[in-house]
C-alpha cells in the first residue's frame, strides 16, 4: 500500500473545514494519541506518511459520529523500522483531508 502524497497539497486544518486534529506527545518513542472532532458523520482514515509521501501505516476507523474522538496509535508497529524522523500523520474524515507533522525519537 504505497502511495506518494504532497504534504503541501492539504490545507491546514479550520473550524471552518469541520474538522479539527491534534496530536499528543509530539515528539513521540512509542504511543502517539490522535484527538480528533468532526461536525458531521462520516468515515474516517487515518495514514502515517514518511517525509516522502509514501504510506507507512493506515487504520480504517469506519464511520464515526460528529463529535471528539480519541485514537491511540502505536509507532512502535508502524514506524519502527523506520527510525527516527519527522512523520506526518493524514487524516481523512468524509470528502475532508488535514495533516499533522510529528516526530519520531529513537
Amino acid at each position: 500500500m504505497e502511495e506518494n502524497c504532497d504534504p503541501a497539497e492539504v490545507a491546514e486544518p479550520t473550524a471552518e473545514m469541520g474538522i479539527t486534529v491534534s496530536l499528543f506527545p509530539n515528539p513521540t518513542r512509542n504511543t502517539i494519541q490522535v484527538r480528533f472532532s468532526t461536525l458531521e458523520s462520516a468515515p474516517v482514515q487515518v495514514r502515517v506518511l514518511d517525509v516522502a509521501g509514501r504510506t507507512v501505516n493506515a487504520k480504517d476507523l469506519g464511520f464515526l459520529d460528529s463529535g471528539a474522538h480519541n485514537l491511540d496509535f502505536a509507532l512502535s508497529t508502524s514506524v519502527s523500522s523506520l527510525g527516527s524522523g519527522i512523520y506526518w500523520l493524514e487524516a481523512q474524515i468524509g470528502a475532508r483531508t488535514t495533516r499533522e507533522k510529528f516526530v519520531v525519537l529513537r
